[in-house]
């Protein structure tokens, strides 16, 4: 098994029905032949007539029964798993194949039907069957025939293919956005690369240093093997960075929610089942001061932070602009948010620092200095100054400069400290209207 940093379009290629997939799933019977007989209605009978109709296919026939399942189907998925296993299947009979195309144009499948799949000893029939279910509806029914003796050997074999299928998704560079889309990403983001304070940066990384590291701890004390950070401080001081720099440094498997009215508790509830599958799985929360009372109950938000199963591990990361909002049983609740990490706005030094990250050369020692005691009398979050550097390249662009002079960068700066002030006004503004605001139970 392995897999190395797949992208959508190559997961779609090992999903596509291609010629030579095609011809592989050719029927070994005809299947007019087969049909006398067939039960169109119960399961039961259904389960029963496979049995009898092709259990002469297996070597071992002797003491045959039907289990039910539904973890295996016949798509590019299982067929690449197959090859890559050397594991045999023989289409015995086929009903119908139904097909949908992908974004990248390529054909996914799955196919209905009868099939041999062995591997060494281990032998069974894969049956996917359409039937009249329940008000008479069509449905396909997934069970196997197999020898009782094989059995253990089929669940192993399973097994196998869940975990080949949670590698392969986990290779896959995409963050899950449950409630909306997903969204690829890239190993480009270094904690040498992040724009914060050296102690917490360092406070952070160990943080999850030690969640990964401590797993057999957690497991052998029978504890939850899961941790709660939040991140707090205003808007656009690094919390989203920070995010970012630990899913690019570590082999989680992402996953957040769609903000805003989008989110209720079941999409909630979603996004934490589908991190605790992934072990170790992330998942992160935005807003979390915005989210709590407003789109998720926050009893049922506390209910799942204290429900992590204790077989799987799962980092939960929120992050809040005001923690203020947020009471003691949110944020102060042992086995909830472990630990809390503020953001500070960046002082001189830092400011500094992520000015000459965009400006570089184009300014002297004396101009940064300027503008660094600029940006601190405005209280400029990164946020602002990455916008700083953006302005300016506007305003250089309008000049038909390749690059931006002083002048424009000036310029920048009071359309940006302007701005400021008024989104700080209007801030301020709706807090005395609205009057205080306690999240929390």
């Amino acid at each position: 098994m392995e897999f190395k940093d797949l992208s959508q379009k190559e997961i779609d290629d090992q999903e596509n029905l291609t010629k030579e997939r095609f011809k592989r799933l050719i029927p070994k019977y005809e299947w007019e032949s087969q049909q006398s007989g067939r039960p169109k209605e119960h399961l039961v009978d259904l389960m029963n007539w496979s049995k009898e109709t092709f259990k002469h296919n297996l070597k071992q026939n002797k003491n045959v029964s039907c289990y039910i399942h539904n973890k295996i189907v016949i798509d590019g998925s299982f067929l690449q798993f197959c090859d890559e296993q050397s594991i045999t299947v023989e289409v015995l009979i086929k009903e119908s194949v139904a097909s949908w195309n992908s974004d990248n144009d390529n054909e996914h499948f799955l196919v209905q039907g009868v099939f041999k799949i062995k591997k060494g000893n281990l032998e069974f029939l894969h049956c996917a069957l359409f039937h009249k279910g329940n008000q008479n509806e069509d449905e396909i029914a997934f069970f196997i025939v197999a020898d009782n003796s094989v059995f253990y050997d089929y669940v192993q074999l399973r097994n196998q293919y869940d975990k080949w299928l949670v590698e392969r998704d986990r290779e896959h560079l995409q963050i899950q956005v449950i409630g909306g889309e997903g969204f690829s990403y890239s190993r480009n983001s270094s904690w040498d690369d992040l724009f914060l304070p050296d102690d917490l940066k360092k406070s952070i990384k160990g943080a999850v240093d030690s969640f990964i590291s401590a797993e057999n701890i957690y497991k052998q004390s029978n504890i939850a093997w899961k941790r709660g950070m939040l991140f707090y401080g205003e808007p656009g001081v690094g919390k989203s960075s920070a995010i970012r720099t630990i899913i690019s440094n570590y082999d989680f498997k992402p996953v957040t929610v769609q903000s805003g009215a989008d989110t209720n508790d079941s999409v909630l509830t979603e996004a934490f089942a589908y991190a605790q599958e992934q072990s170790p799985g992330l998942l992160y929360i935005e807003d979390l001061d915005t989210l709590l009372g407003n789109y998720v109950s926050i009893s049922h938000f506390l209910n799942l932070m204290d429900g992590v199963s204790a077989n799987n591990g799962i980092l939960i990361i929120a992050t809040a602009n005001d923690i203020s909002i947020l009471k003691e049983s949110v944020t102060s609740r042992p086995s909830r948010f472990d630990r809390k990490f503020y953001f500070p706005r960046p002082n001189h030094d830092m400011t500094r620092k992520y000015l000459e990250k965009w400006f570089g050369k184009s300014l002297n020692k004396k101009d940064y200095t300027n503008l660094v005691n600029i940006s601190i009398e405005n209280n400029l979050t990164y946020a602002y100054l990455k916008e700083l550097y953006l302005t300016s390249v506007f305003n250089a662009i309008a000049e038909d400069r390749e690059k931006p002079i002083l002048k424009d960068i000036l310029s920048a700066m009071d359309q940006i400290s302007s701005d400021k002030q008024t989104a700080d006004n209007n801030f301020d503004n709706n807090d005395d209207n609205n009057g205080s605001r306690t999240i929390g139970v």
